[in-house]
């Protein structure tokens, strides 16, 4: 269940949902090195630290949590708790941290969503989860009451921030302020009609990951289907579908050594007849991709 790809020379980086794992995909040597965080079943991102080669931020569950893992070895442990979200209250025994990203500064973005898949998931429309900003030690909701946080991006020549509400298919866009870290003006202002997609067994089809090119487009992942759009953030238009070889498909990263690759993670679902659960490399752009941002020492 290959989640939250992040592109830091020569590395890709991705989480595997479900397993607890991370995963270090070495493109020089084509190597794939996998990491246990001890005690966890669960993790949703992997963002690495400023300056430092051996030290991330997770998603577990609730907690966001700082390992350390050297890329080679196959276990690694939590040796700082960042924060904890919605554990006080019965109705969120489900919710967990899903995507999560940083802006230039090396704030950290992420949201939470009901990660009982087998039994709710994005049909879950409970008002109880929300959009959190971490920087300087504290912890800050900007968007309470969201479904499914998902995909995020930043445009700062326009002082803009991009999310992605997956269980109602919106992308919320803010006012953003990067000296400061202030958002501001949350408003939905792109809604994805599914009735154009044919229908799966799931039955999900969903907006799920999100990256950006330095030209402005946004290319977000539709899960449920083989598709990636490009949409333009001046009128908020598909103006491109980009197809890939899996049906479930989670999210995208541009990488490579001129950020001109768009790097795909994939789900792989029982019943699933396409070659699900790999990760996908996309060639032939000439756009170029913004560089994933890593978290700011604390």
């Amino acid at each position: 269940m290959g989640e939250g790809p992040h592109w830091k020379y020569p590395n890709l980086y991705y989480a595997d949902l479900d397993t607890g794992q991370v995963v270090r995909y070495d493109t020089i040597t084509k190597r794939t090195y996998k990491c246990q965080i001890v005690n966890h079943r669960k993790v949703s991102f992997i963002i690495p630290y400023k300056n430092s080669d051996t030290l991330f931020a997770v998603g577990l569950n609730h907690l966001a949590a700082q390992i350390y893992w050297d890329g080679l070895a196959t276990k690694c442990h939590v040796i700082k708790r960042l924060f904890e979200v919605e554990t006080e209250n019965p109705r969120d025994i489900h919710n967990c941290l899903n995507d999560a990203k940083c802006d230039s500064r090396g704030r950290l973005f992420t949201g939470t969503g009901n990660c009982d898949f087998d039994n709710a998931g994005v049909n879950d429309h409970g008002p109880y989860r929300n959009l959190y900003k971490f920087a300087d030690g504290r912890l800050e909701r900007i968007l309470p009451n969201v479904n499914l946080s998902n995909g995020m991006a930043w445009n700062y020549k326009r002082k803009e921030y991009y999310y992605i509400d997956s269980g109602r298919n919106d992308i919320i866009q803010f006012d953003y302020d990067l000296e400061t870290g202030r958002t501001a003006n949350p408003k939905v202002v792109f809604h994805l009609d599914t009735s154009e997609f044919p229908p799966n067994f799931t039955g999900w089809i969903v907006m799920d990951g999100m990256t950006k090119g330095t030209a402005g487009y946004l290319y977000v992942v539709v899960h449920g289907t083989n598709k990636i759009l490009k949409i333009c953030t001046r009128k908020w238009r598909i103006v491109e579908h980009i197809e890939t070889p899996c049906q479930f498909i989670s999210s995208a990263t541009f990488g490579g050594v001129t950020l001109r690759e768009l790097y795909v993670t994939s789900v792989d679902l029982q019943n699933a007849t396409t070659p699900c659960g790999k990760i996908f490399r996309i060639r032939g752009f000439t756009a170029r991709g913004d560089p994933n941002e890593s978290i700011s020492d604390i």
